[in-house]
């Protein structure tokens, strides 16, 4: 039977306190529609990149936010099948978590992370032997039984058992950080999909490494547990401080929050985040519209305080208000 082992520390009660106030903050500040698209598309590009990239991934931030946008990459081809996978296992999230979390669940997470990678590709998503796929079915009854621990703690849990036991032929580690964002949906945590933690697993990568070697080390996982939810901890404020800073400057019509955004805008914002200016040029050549056509666009956006004017004449661009 499963039982993970640690205690509550004062530290580790400390830092989920702080978690889950300013998680509650963040889910009761209510934003523009534009903006909950960009936390969450920024979030899934950053996370993405990360997590490839700490698994030797060679493509540059620029290369997975065309590959977002539906761009073609010329470089490296199963560095382009990781990132593509990445997304498609984010997208489904919510099938896998329908689907239920059981052992063949994750099995097919691990085949779509490895589709196109593997030398031989009837190994993807195959468990290396039957006693590993208990394991993980041990596992994953308990994370589905378990009803009281902080959603944290049960992501930080699960992350510690999939690297503890490298169930896979490849791409453990990958598995092992979409599980937490699938432990967050079972726990209705990160609700909105703002938060990401591979950013500072990638950026931090020796501690990240040295604190996931020590946590597969030993059964006491209050080490590992402390690590990952001070991580958690240094994100979500992180993403506190970006939504606050635009609510409070009042550059959000509330008045405005359920207008719908259109597919257009929507490829105007995905521009502005790589490129981050836009020209009248730019979105004439978007979606061929005329001078006109282009000014009912800005006008648009600028009333609803989303962009403001940089420059004058020629020189004429557009910026997010709050990059």
């Amino acid at each position: 039977m499963f039982d993970p082992k640690f205690i509550y520390t004062h530290k580790l009660v400390d830092v989920l306190s702080q978690i889950s106030a300013a998680d509650a903050i963040i889910n009761n500040t209510n934003l523009f529609k534009s903006y909950d698209l960009l936390f969450k598309d920024s979030a899934m590009v950053k996370s993405t990149y990360h997590s490839t990239s700490l698994a030797g991934n060679p493509l540059t931030i620029k290369q997975v936010n065309q590959l977002f946008n539906g761009e073609e990459v010329q470089t490296n081809e199963v560095g382009v099948w990781e990132v593509l996978n990445y997304f498609s296992v984010i997208e489904k999230l919510d099938n896998y978590y329908e689907a239920g979390l059981n052992e063949d669940t994750l099995g097919e997470i691990n085949r779509t992370l490895t589709i196109g990678t593997l030398k031989n590709p009837e190994l993807s998503g195959n468990y290396k032997d039957s006693q590993l796929k208990g394991a993980m079915r041990e596992f994953l009854t308990w994370l589905r039984s378990e009803t009281h621990l902080h959603p944290v703690l049960a992501a930080a849990i699960a992350h510690h058992t999939i690297l503890g036991k490298l169930p896979f032929h490849k791409g453990n580690g990958k598995t092992a950080r979409i599980m937490v964002y699938l432990v967050f949906k079972l726990k209705q945590f990160n609700c909105r999909g703002y938060y990401q933690l591979d950013e500072e697993f990638h950026e931090n990568m020796v501690s990240y490494k040295d604190a996931v070697l020590e946590s597969t080390e030993t059964e006491d996982m209050t080490n590992w547990l402390e690590y990952f939810a001070e991580t958690v901890l240094i994100s979500i404020l992180r993403t506190k401080k970006y939504v606050l800073d635009i609510y409070r400057e009042k550059c959000i019509p509330h008045n405005l929050n359920q207008l719908p955004i259109s597919p257009n805008e929507i490829k105007i914002f995905q521009f502005l985040r790589i490129h981050k200016k836009i020209r009248s040029q730019d979105i004439q050549k978007m979606f061929g519209v005329s001078h006109h056509g282009v000014f009912k666009y800005i006008q648009k956006l600028l009333d609803y305080g989303v962009i403001e004017v940089m420059g004058r004449g020629r020189n004429t661009c557009y910026v997010f208000k709050h990059q």
